[in-house]
C-alpha cells in the first residue's frame, strides 16, 4: 500500500470512522482498518455493534489494506500538516509529512465487520428526535427501555418513570439500542439520513456510512399509557417551574397539585423533620384535577418545555405535557403516585 493524502481530508476521516470505538481489551477492536483502492482511502471502526466507513480522496500508486491502532493515527494525523505520504514498510504503517515521519505498528488479524446491511427504510426526523430523548432512556443497553422505539410516526423514550415522545416519519416498533443513539447524533450531519429495516439500522452522509444493530427485545406497550384525552388546563412553564422550586423548598421529594378556578396550587410534602409545609400558585386555564407526583420526574417533565405554554391532561395513573406551538410534536408523560379524580366525565350513551 502506498498512497499521498492532504492532511485535513485524512484527519476527518479517521474521526468520523473512530464514532463507535471504545477502549476495551480486544486490541483488533481498537484498531481501524485502512483500505486504499481506486483512488480514495477508506477506514472501518467497529465495536460489533456499530460500525463506521468513512472515505477521503487520496492519489494511490499502490493498492493494500492494513489495521492499526486508532488513538494513535489519530494523534499522527492531528500534528501533521500538508500532504502526508503513507505506505506499508514491513509490519508498519509509515507516515510522513512535513518535519515528521511515523511508523505505527500493524496488527496482522482479520478485522470484524458487520453483516451485510439489509432493505431499510427511511425515518424522517431523527435527528432532532433522539437529541431531545437522549436524557429519557433507561441507562442500560441490553434492555429495550434503553433505547429509542420508532413505531408508526412516533419516537420513544422511557425511563421506567417518565415517558418522552417526539413526531417522525415511518418507524415499525424497531428499537434503536441507547449506546447507538449518541454514534448517531454525532453522524447526523446536514444531509445524512437514517434507515431502519427489521434487525438493522445505518445512517449515510457525505463520505461516511454507519450501521448497527437493533434491540432484539421488543418495547413496552407504551400506547397503552398514553393519555389522548383533551388538554384541562395551559400553563406557562417557567411560571411552573419557579412555582415548583417554592413549593418543594429543593427538598420536598412529593407534590400535591390542584387544579381549579384558574390557578394551580403545588404543595410540598412536609419536610423529613414534619414541621414544613410550603405551597405557590400559578396562573392558568380553567381546569379541574388533582394529583400527587414525585417533584424530581414533575421536573424533568417540564424541564424541555420552557419558554413555552403547557398544555395538561392527566387520568389516575399518570399526567401529560405538552405544547401546541412546537412544531415537532413533543410530548412528556410522568406517573402519578396517587390520584383524587376529578376529571370530567363524559355523559353515557342513552
Amino acid at each position: 500500500m502506498r498512497l499521498q493524502v492532504e492532511a485535513p481530508q485524512i484527519r476527518a476521516a479517521v474521526e468520523a470512522a473512530s464514532i463507535p470505538l471504545r477502549r476495551g481489551h480486544v486490541p483488533i477492536l481498537d484498531c481501524l482498518h485502512v483500505i486504499a483502492e481506486n483512488g480514495r482511502l477508506r477506514f472501518i471502526g467497529t465495536n460489533m455493534d456499530v460500525e463506521a466507513q468513512a472515505t477521503c480522496e487520496a492519489s494511490v500508486s499502490e493498492e493494500g489494506s492494513c489495521n492499526v491502532n486508532a488513538a494513535d493515527l489519530a494523534r499522527v494525523v492531528k500534528s501533521s500538516s500538508g500532504v502526508i505520504s503513507a505506505h506499508i514498510d514491513d509490519i508498519y504503517l509509515r507516515l510522513e509529512s512535513t518535519g515528521s515521519n511515523v511508523a505505527l505498528p500493524i496488527l496482522d488479524q482479520e478485522f470484524p465487520r458487520l453483516k451485510k446491511p439489509e432493505d431499510h427504510e427511511e425515518i424522517e426526523g431523527a435527528e432532532r428526535a433522539f437529541r431531545g430523548l437522549t436524557p429519557f432512556m433507561m441507562k442500560d443497553d441490553t434492555n429495550a427501555m434503553g433505547g429509542v422505539c420508532l413505531d408508526d410516526g412516533n419516537a420513544v423514550s422511557t425511563t421506567g418513570k417518565r415517558l418522552a415522545r417526539f413526531g417522525i416519519t415511518g418507524g415499525k416498533g424497531q428499537v434503536i439500542p441507547g449506546m447507538a443513539i449518541a454514534a448517531i447524533c454525532k453522524a447526523m450531519k446536514p444531509g445524512a439520513r437514517l434507515f431502519a429495516g427489521e434487525r438493522t439500522w445505518r445512517v449515510e452522509a457525505e463520505n461516511m456510512a454507519l450501521a448497527g444493530k437493533l434491540v432484539e427485545t421488543k418495547f413496552p406497550p407504551w400506547r397503552r399509557i398514553v393519555i389522548e384525552r383533551k388538554p384541562i388546563c395551559s400553563f406557562d412553564a417557567d411560571e411552573m417551574m419557579a412555582a415548583v422550586d417554592r413549593a418543594s423548598l429543593g427538598r420536598a421529594h412529593h407534590l400535591f397539585i390542584q387544579v381549579a378556578e384558574g390557578a394551580a396550587t403545588l404543595t410540598g410534602e412536609k419536610w423529613p423533620a414534619q414541621h414544613i409545609d410550603a405551597k405557590a400558585t400559578v396562573r392558568c386555564d380553567d381546569g379541574c384535577i388533582d394529583f400527587l407526583c414525585l417533584t424530581s420526574d414533575l421536573i424533568e417533565c417540564i424541564k424541555p418545555f420552557s419558554g413555552s405554554v403547557v398544555d395538561m391532561s392527566a387520568t389516575p395513573n399518570a399526567y401529560r405535557f405538552s405544547a401546541s406551538e412546537r412544531p415537532d410534536d413533543f410530548t412528556m408523560m410522568g406517573a402519578v403516585t396517587d390520584h383524587r379524580n376529578r376529571l370530567p366525565q363524559e355523559p353515557e350513551a342513552a
